[in-house]
């Protein structure tokens, strides 16, 4: 009977992230983990034109991307196993505390997706072994990154959202601060 019921959920997740959803998400995660800049995805909100994500920060408080409104923000997806996400978060990191007036950076770590299994503990123990203080997203379960608009899905890819929230942008792999820099500049008409 166990083995029905795994075989069961298994096959809704395949089935379910092998078709996009037309139908606005709305799903909340109450029991959201958070230790310092690293936090559980707590909530995603989508609808057909925008996209919304909620943490709790260091203090429990519930956060928000939508909150970062009037400030470029780029959101990462990335995984701590891919030892070459070091130096594009640390590019990421080190231009959102130089800019810190203009620039919002979100990393959501996608650690496990498939399992969900130890998501949290992975990438607590990757930030707190790398000087990362921008906020980190751990999203186990694929559903923010499903609700951004992009024709692919895969790790590393970024999106650049203007200071509407509106996406500008979509980084497929790898970027660099100079594209980061070109990017805010490019935006704030500089």
């Amino acid at each position: 009977m166990k083995f029905k019921y795994l075989l069961a959920s298994v096959s809704l997740l395949i089935v379910s992230s092998c078709s996009p959803s037309t139908a606005p998400l709305d799903m909340k995660f109450p029991n959201a983990l958070y230790s310092g800049n690293v936090s559980d995805l707590y909530e995603v909100i989508g609808s057909a034109s925008s996209v919304d994500l909620s943490w709790k920060d260091s203090n429990g408080i519930v956060r928000k991307l939508s909150g970062y409104h009037g400030k470029v923000a780029i959101v990462t997806f990335w995984q701590s196993s891919l030892g070459a996400s070091d130096t594009e978060i640390a590019s990421l990191d080190s231009a959102a505390r130089e800019m810190p007036d203009s620039l919002r950076a979100i990393g959501i770590a996608t650690d496990n997706v498939t399992f969900g299994i130890g998501s949290f503990r992975t990438v607590l123990n990757y930030v707190t072994t790398h000087p990362i203080k921008l906020q980190v997203i751990v999203d186990s379960t694929g559903l923010a990154q499903s609700e951004f608009p992009a024709q692919t899905r895969g790790t590393p890819q970024s999106f650049v959202l203007d200071t509407t929230g509106s996406v500008v942008a979509i980084w497929d792999g790898y970027f660099n601060r100079f594209e980061i820099d070109s990017s805010v500049r490019s935006i704030y008409g500089r």
